[in-house]
Formats: C-alpha cells, sequence, structure tokens
C-alpha cells in the first residue's frame, strides 16, 4: 500500500513535469469473452493526482485477434474508437469511484454503437 502510492506519487511528478501521455489498461488483463470488467483504481487515482483529462479508447476486434492465454495471432481486423476527453482538474479523491465509472460508461457505450 504505502509503496504503491510512493510510485503512484513519483509517477505522477514525472508525468506533469514531461509532459507525458501514458496508456493504461484499467482491466488489468484481456477479457476471455470480449465483456468489459471492472477497472482497477491505478489508473484513476493517476488522473486525479495529475489533474490530467482521461481519454476513454475503446478497442474492439483484438480478442479474435490474440485471444487470452495465447501467443497466437490470428489474421483479423482492429476498430478503435476514442471517446470525449473527461476533465479532472476539478476533481477530489471522492471522485475515484464516479471517474472509474464514468470511462467504463463511456468505453462500452462506444463498444456497442
Amino acid at each position: 500500500g504505502r509503496d504503491a502510492l510512493k510510485s503512484l506519487k513519483k509517477a505522477s511528478e514525472r508525468i506533469k513535469k514531461l509532459k507525458l501521455s501514458i496508456i493504461v489498461y484499467p482491466e488489468g488483463t484481456r477479457s476471455p469473452d470480449g465483456e468489459v470488467k471492472s477497472f482497477k483504481k491505478g489508473a484513476f487515482r493517476l488522473a486525479l493526482e495529475t489533474k490530467l483529462p482521461l481519454l476513454p479508447v475503446s478497442i474492439i476486434g483484438s480478442r479474435k485477434i490474440m485471444p487470452k492465454d495465447s501467443l497466437k495471432i490470428n489474421k483479423g481486423k482492429i476498430k478503435i474508437i476514442v471517446g470525449k476527453p473527461i476533465t479532472t482538474e476539478n476533481m477530489e479523491k471522492t471522485d475515484l469511484k464516479n471517474l472509474s465509472n464514468t470511462a467504463r460508461n463511456e468505453i462500452i457505450k462506444n463498444m456497442n454503437s
């Protein structure tokens, strides 16, 4: 716990200082059935800490190209939908669950469009 918070703080400072963009897969692993699973908190804590916007991205079709628990890469097409940025500048740490739910709902909505 304490080490994770130190790492988060260090990452936050580095992201702001170097003006970095990062990619995070908040489920933590690929879904075996294509259903969007619950999100882990780390990416959202980082977004709240940096006060930088979050950009939800839906990736459709990658499960067929590289199934979970397989190193085989199949032929196929992937569709990527970039959602609307979610601003975090006026959010507090207490908004963590709401931010996670907002991002997850946006990703699911875009996958179904």
